[in-house]
């Protein structure tokens, strides 16, 4: 294999890695989940369903709405993407975010 057909390989696994990716970003129907911004400047300490502690996360971050039932204590889920198909989920009240709606 010469060094260009390896280069061919891997734009192709990553192509891969990027369409199973985006599907994350949509519901059990096929429909894209809606963007949010967490309202205010800088970073935040926000609850984090995934690692069960607060983490420090920033507000302007590209969030997604999961369309999930609110905890009980009135929270809702986001959903906030990191590499091949990661991320963390975070409890927010929904006052602290911004919809943006889909770009």
């Amino acid at each position: 294999m010469t060094k260009k057909d390896k280069k061919f390989d891997d734009s192709e696994l990553f192509n891969k890695m990027a369409v199973k990716s985006a599907g994350y970003l949509k519901d059990k129907q096929g429909d894209l989940l809606s963007l949010v911004h967490l309202k205010g400047e800088g970073h935040g300490f926000y609850w984090s369903t995934t690692d069960k502690r607060l983490i420090y996360v920033p507000r302007k971050a590209e969030y997604y709405l999961l369309p999930w039932a609110k905890d009980e204590i009135g929270r809702i889920f986001l959903f906030g993407p990191a590499l091949y198909g990661t991320g963390v989920v975070l409890q927010v009240s929904e006052d602290e975010v911004d919809v943006v709606g889909f770009n």
